[in-house]
């Protein structure tokens, strides 16, 4: 849970397990209101918000599941090559003291993954790049670098239904790109100064192109297709990867 005053966040808070008829007493946390999630391992996460004082009820749903296939050019993909994220999509709904952490898979042999314990909803299943486990909140922007720079990597929008399995198929493979081609390449700078880090993406129609500046300031898109692509720059660290970017 995570009490919020007026203009005050407070950390988030594990407040303990709930009893044999479900209860869970928070008389700890000071605020006006309490963003609250109940995580449940075979009947997933749900969230909630309530005033103080109040009590605040949170209803699971029988859970789903999630079952895929990552194919490479119309095979199973490499074993250890990819790395499956499956994202909640909150929408309009109540949100928890927390993000919620992305689920990571890795998929078998045959290219299968399977997420079980899936409150109904949707759900952003996302292909990328082989990566270790998280560790530490750092993680969970590496992994936010690597959704970000996957070039033509899948990613699909799930239903996940209640007491159902939703299945999905994902082809990694590179998709060729048809007629004439080109190379893009540059040097960028900001205010005069050469600029290490910074992340540049260029789109064509339905493509995206992403690369990231090197410590001498270019940048290579390798391969692209002729005509007009527009080009945004974001800036590189943390705080910049998620405060916008310049066109």
């Amino acid at each position: 849970a995570e009490s919020r005053g007026k203009g005050v966040f407070d950390m988030p808070l594990n407040c303990g397990r709930t009893n044999v008829e479900g209860r869970l007493v928070i008389d700890k946390l000071q605020g006006e209101s309490l963003r609250v999630s109940a995580d449940h391992p075979r009947w997933g996460v749900v969230h909630g918000e309530v005033k103080s004082g109040q009590e605040l009820v949170l209803h699971m749903q029988q859970p789903g599941a999630l079952h895929g296939v990552v194919n490479e050019n119309g095979k199973p993909a490499e074993l250890g090559k990819f790395t499956v994220v499956v994202e909640s999509r909150r929408g309009d709904g109540p949100r928890g003291p927390l993000e919620q952490t992305p689920t990571l898979l890795t998929p078998g042999p045959d290219g299968s993954f399977a997420a079980r314990a899936l409150q109904p909803g949707s759900y952003r299943v996302s292909v990328i790049k082989a990566i270790d486990a998280l560790h530490s909140p750092g993680g969970v922007f590496a992994i936010a670098q690597e959704m970000f720079m996957a070039r033509d990597l899948p990613r699909e929008t799930v239903e996940v239904q209640s007491g159902q399995t939703a299945e999905v198929q994902l082809e990694a493979g590179e998709k060729p790109i048809d007629g004439p081609t080109a190379h893009l390449f540059g040097t960028l700078t900001v205010d005069g100064k050469l600029t290490p880090g910074y992340f540049v993406t260029a789109h064509h129609e339905q493509r995206r192109f992403n690369t990231k500046v090197d410590q001498a300031g270019r940048f290579d898109f390798g391969t692209v297709p002729v005509g007009d692509l527009w080009v945004t720059v974001m800036g590189g660290g943390e705080d910049n990867f998620f405060g916008g970017s310049r066109s």
